[in-house]
Parts: structure tokens; sequence; C-alpha cells
């Protein structure tokens, strides 16, 4: 599971590389904006995913949207590995 940039505050995807050694992205799930994550946190006992086993979480809060993510994500007791990593220019 990755979580990356949308036209949202965050996208969750899978991406796994098939047979034929083409990678395949798959859509999980996403948060609208942070009202939205709070609906889901409401609508599942504080916990901000619908399902799922969470066992590990990273986050490059070089990007402002983390820094959203990691307050819930902490906030409902989940550990998380926060880091900093500038995007290169391409």
């Amino acid at each position: 599971m990755q979580i990356r940039q949308g036209n949202c505050l965050a996208v969750f995807i899978t991406v796994s590389k098939q047979d034929d050694g083409k990678w395949l992205h798959t859509l999980w799930s996403f948060y609208a904006d942070e009202s939205h994550l709070k609906n889901i946190e409401k609508a599942h006992d504080g916990n901000p995913f619908c399902y799922g086993d969470v066992r590990n979480i990273k986050l490059n809060v070089a990007y402002k949207e983390s820094i959203t993510l990691l307050k819930h994500f902490t906030k409902a007791g989940y550990k998380v590995t926060a880091y900093y990593k500038e995007e290169k220019s391409k």
C-alpha cells in the first residue's frame, strides 16, 4: 500500500507487478480533504481506516498533507515514522 498525492488530501493505492512485467496500480481508498477524514473517523470509532490491517505507516513530511495525516494517524494510536525528503526536480 502506498500513500500518494492527488487532487485531494491523500490517495491510497496498491502497486503490484503483473506476470507480463507491467506494473498495476489499483485505487484502494482516498481522503477528499480533512473534513472527509474526520467523517470516516467518526463513523469508525476514531479509526481513520475503514478496513484493513495497518502495520506500518511512513510519511514524508516534506508534503504539507502529510502533517495532517500524521496528526490523525497518531491520534488514532498508529505508530508513524515521519521523515523529511524533498522531491528531486524533474
